[in-house]
């Protein structure tokens, strides 16, 4: 289980190889599938559905495609609406080899704008990067907030 907190975006980057299907093997499948469990609450391992038996508690987030007979790394972007997650793929017939996964997520730093007496605490990137979001700012150390307004930025 994977604590997300507030995140309601995640980068899933798989490290695999996957080779092709010889064409005289119809249940051969050069695709495999990512999911995700989604829960507000963190259970214990015992308590986790299990992908067999509850397959419907768990939603397909992609499609991985075969890329290439050599090591291929495929990066996609899970939004979430929980707080811990668990991720599962599956694979129905393929040659293939999972090396890794690796979950990350983007925030516009914490630090003071350069030349400013204004902090900036870190921030999430919006889920859909199109849209910015607004920063409250703050006074930076030995600075003193001397005119009415508010600070703010865009991340």
């Amino acid at each position: 289980m994977i604590s997300v907190g507030e995140v309601r975006r995640v980068d899933v980057t798989v490290e695999y190889i996957s080779f092709p299907c010889e064409q005289s093997n119809r249940f051969c499948n050069e695709s495999f599938f990512a999911y995700v469990w989604e829960s507000n609450i963190s259970v214990s391992r015992d308590n986790i559905p299990h992908p067999n038996g509850s397959y419907s508690s768990y939603r397909r987030f992609t499609t991985i495609n075969r890329q290439a007979t050599n090591i291929s790394i495929s990066t996609v972007s899970l939004r979430l609406n929980s707080k811990f997650i668990v991720l599962g793929f599956r694979d129905q017939g393929g040659c293939r080899e999972l090396y890794s996964v690796k979950v990350t997520y983007s925030a516009c730093p914490g630090k003071a704008l350069v030349d400013s007496l204004v902090f900036l605490p870190q921030t999430e990137v919006p889920a859909n990067e199109l849209e910015a979001t607004l920063v409250q700012a703050s006074c930076a150390d030995n600075s003193v907030k001397a005119v009415q307004g508010s600070l703010e930025a865009l991340c």
